[in-house]
């Protein structure tokens, strides 16, 4: 950790702990210089040593009562052990552009399909379609009729 001197010290020569989050030391409540003074110092400050004790022993009080319990391997759901024992390849998939693309393409072409199939799907518009031939024509001609005659 690092330690300060007071801002209007001489020789600057004994170290002091900032309280946390602030340019304050410990035991003063003295603003302190901006860069620390680590290498410099020949004795600390007994009652900032003392207060940042008390501090930290009290910050892992709290973060113990915080702490949730890890669970226990027998306590794990089936997908969990699964999880937890599959091989995973830690190295990165990059791909390319072009592979993207195709990709995004195929994607479109499946949301467009889906999203036509809801369209029609229970509507005069979709049992139209549906009765089309399987040769792919909407209409079925008579060879014997002039292509004029479907509007006719």
């Amino acid at each position: 950790m690092h330690t300060y001197a007071i801002r209007a010290a001489v020789t600057k020569t004994t170290g002091h702990y900032r309280r946390p989050g602030t340019m304050t030391t410990y035991c003063t409540g003295a603003p302190t210089d901006l860069h620390a003074n680590t290498g410099k110092t020949r004795r600390m400050c007994t009652r900032c040593v003392k207060a940042e004790q008390r501090d930290r022993a009290h910050a892992e009080e709290v973060a113990a009562q915080h702490a949730e319990p890890i669970a226990l391997a027998a306590e794990l759901t089936e997908w969990e052990r699964d999880l937890l024992a599959a091989d995973i390849d830690p190295t990165p998939r990059y791909t390319t552009a072009d592979e993207n693309a195709a990709a995004d393409t195929e994607a479109r072409y499946a949301a467009q399909l889906v999203t036509e199939a809801e369209a029609t799907d229970g509507t005069w518009r979709g049992e139209w379609i549906g009765q089309a031939t399987a040769d792919g024509h909407l209409f079925t001609m008579n060879p014997d009729r002039e292509q004029g005659a479907l509007f006719a």
